[in-house]
């Protein structure tokens, strides 16, 4: 009798866990489980996701060449980051060139036309477009990145088809953001063997050729507008 009594215990259970329509209760319609709750990306981080090809990760900016061999190339810097509503997003800027005059019948369209630099502000990234991933960057804010692009504009603004044109100038400004990048490490490992250094040197553990050579790291630095 025992017996009869728990399975039929067990069973009026099992119905209390169904739904009017008489199914079981889909773990879908949980609010632990929805989807709704569950951080996903923006459509801009799952475009630049794409083109990455999966190597994007949260808090580290990245840098792609917008563009194709035939079309206009702009540089595009970005961070990934969570928004308020807790998803992943792509947050980024794109650089570029412009020039003046412009036309496919004015021959200054191709060799002599007046190159100016643009920033586009919260750049949206198109899955369906041809991006080319260039990789990571740490060191230099949007702001930082636009001088930088300012300068190389003044240093050659005659636009030129073949040596000065849109790709050229993205590379250029690309190569000057890795550079940046590598200084920028080289002075935070400078500054950091100098501490390390003074430290030692309070304690009698440096030698008067260890220190000549940690003045010439600092004077290292000082050339170069660190101090």
């Amino acid at each position: 009798m025992k017996l009869l009594h728990t399975l039929l215990f067990l069973f009026f259970a099992f119905l209390a866990t169904a739904n009017p329509a008489g199914g079981l209760k889909s773990p879908q319609n949980s609010p632990h489980t929805s989807p709704s709750n569950q951080p996903g990306g923006t459509a801009n981080y799952k475009a630049a996701q794409k083109h990455a090809k999966g190597q994007l990760q949260l808090d580290h900016t990245y840098a792609f060449n917008k563009g194709d061999r035939l079309s206009h190339t702009v540089l595009v810097v970005g961070k990934v980051v969570r928004n308020a509503a807790g998803e992943l997003d792509f947050e980024a800027t794109g650089f570029d060139i412009t020039k003046y005059p412009k036309g496919k019948l004015n021959p200054k369209s191709y060799y002599g036309a007046i190159c100016t630099t643009r920033t586009h502000e919260e750049w949206v990234c198109d899955a369906a477009k041809r991006y080319t991933f260039l990789g990571e960057t740490q060191q230099l804010t949007q702001v930082e990145i636009s001088e930088h692009a300012g300068a190389i504009t003044e240093g050659n603004n005659c636009y030129n088809i073949a040596t000065n044109n849109c790709k050229t100038w993205a590379n250029k400004l690309w190569k000057d953001i890795k550079a940046r990048d590598i200084f920028s490490w080289n002075i935070a490992e400078t500054e950091m063997k100098a501490r390390a250094m003074e430290e030692r040197d309070m304690l009698g553990e440096v030698d008067e050729w260890q220190m000549g050579k940690r003045d010439m790291e600092q004077l290292y630095l000082y050339q170069r507008g660190a101090f």
